[in-house]
């Protein structure tokens, strides 16, 4: 173990103490950027950050109006940030996902390991919502340190076809930009109905005992991007 590692521990052990002791400052939910690292004698840290979708069928082939979709923004901290001595630096990690408006949100909360809120028994809290945008904020405490913002629910509405999602997450100076695709399919249903006669192909007329043609077509249209499923047609004559 390098001298600046076993510094870095022994602060954790210390920070670890004081904080069972006393209670933590960081403030979940409340994001809130670290700048100037580097300015004021920071060694910033490094985070490695992912975004995955999940749902009840294949994500491979798409999601569907109504279908209830989670994602997941998980962040690993690969380097602490540190003082000058290599001392641990005590900043919170903070993830900020912005859904898009057709996205109904139902829950969302943050998981957390190797964080000071873990090392207080709160690994698990609620997250952070105002309008569309979700956030997580945590505090790790050591390498390897997770930060997972998870966002449920369901698209309602169109627009559909190939949607991406981007969040972004800052820790100690090192920000990244997670994103996913996913592809919502939403059928889109249009209906025609002509009418037509022997004598008169608009349907405009017809003599009395004669015969009227009704033709009713039903389309999916192509750029509803999706399967229509349980299609009743009815006419009302």
């Amino acid at each position: 173990m390098s001298k600046r590692v076993f510094g870095v521990v022994a602060a954790l052990l210390g920070l670890a103490t004081a904080f069972a002791l006393f209670g933590g400052t960081a403030s979940a939910g409340q994001p809130t950027p670290t700048e100037g690292f580097e300015d004021v004698g920071f060694d910033g840290g490094n985070i490695d950050c992912f975004k995955s979708a999940f749902g009840f069928d294949d994500p491979d082939a798409g999601f569907e109006l109504g279908e209830e979709v989670r994602f997941e923004v998980t962040c690993v901290v690969v380097d602490l940030a540190t003082d000058v001595t290599g001392g641990f630096v005590d900043d919170n990690l903070t993830i900020i996902d912005v859904l898009p408006g057709n996205f109904q949100i139902e829950d969302a909360f943050c998981l957390t390991t190797g964080t000071i809120e873990a090392l207080q028994g709160v690994p698990n809290f609620s997250a952070s919502i105002s309008g569309q945008t979700v956030a997580c904020q945590a505090t790790p405490f050591f390498l390897g340190a997770t930060v997972t913002l998870v966002v449920i629910g369901n698209w309602w509405t169109g627009p559909c076809g190939d949607i991406k999602n981007v969040a972004t997450a800052e820790y100690a100076g090192d920000e990244e930009t997670p994103g996913e695709f996913i592809f919502l399919e939403c059928a889109d249903i249009s209906v025609t109905k002509t009418a037509s006669t022997v004598t008169d192909a608009t349907g405009a007329t017809v003599a009395q005992g004669g015969t009227i043609i009704y033709v009713v077509t039903v389309c999916n249209e192509p750029d509803g991007f999706g399967e229509a499923q349980f299609v009743f047609v009815f006419d009302q004559l």
